[in-house]
């Protein structure tokens, strides 16, 4: 049931195209020394709202280069799921709990077992909510704290990798096409 609605939602799902990074470089840009601090905040935004986080990752990539922008982004993407895995386990996660009662009994028990830690570290690069509500679900179902940041760290540092060499290629690609040189920030 949960693997054919997942199946479903990526078959609709529109993936970031680096015309959106383009447009995320631009406002991260105008920030200017604050644009990891707005893209960290972007992405746990993510959480309420609909925050394309490849194209910020993407962003951060074309800002600050493959290293840093790695960096920036498993620090976002981490905090972004340990503030869903923490809301989860407070009077929200209750709620959500007698919400949920008797209409997916078997979903929040999967992740207490050995397929839990899997579907946290291989959702961390899917579009749209679905990493974040496999985190929150995580939190209601109590999944110990350190094997949820371990899954958590194991997810978000290739997804935040994968989408800053994407950044990074692209930017280099951007400087390139301005006549500057590929080595020296915009």
């Amino acid at each position: 049931m949960v693997a054919t609605f997942l199946l479903v939602l990526l078959a609709i799902a529109r993936m970031a195209t680096l015309e959106d990074a383009d447009a995320s470089t631009d406002v991260l840009q105008s920030v200017r020394t604050w644009a990891w601090a707005v893209g960290i905040v972007l992405i746990v935004a993510d959480l309420i709202l609909p925050v394309p986080q490849a194209s910020v990752l993407t962003a951060l990539g074309a800002i600050y280069g493959l290293v840093l922008a790695t960096l920036i982004g498993t620090i976002a993407l981490v905090l972004s799921g340990v503030m869903a895995y923490l809301l989860m386990r407070t009077r929200v996660g209750r709620y959500m709990v007698r919400l949920l009662r008797g209409r997916s009994p078997g979903v929040i028990d999967a992740l207490s077992d050995r397929a839990g830690p899997w579907a946290i570290a291989l959702s961390r690069g899917l579009p749209y909510s679905v990493p974040e509500v496999i985190v929150c679900l995580a939190g209601l179902a109590r999944m110990p704290v350190r094997t949820f940041l371990v899954s958590l760290v194991s997810g978000s540092a290739p997804t935040a990798l994968l989408y800053a060499g994407i950044g990074t290629g692209a930017g280099t690609r951007a400087r390139l096409r301005r006549g500057r040189e590929p080595w020296k920030a915009p």
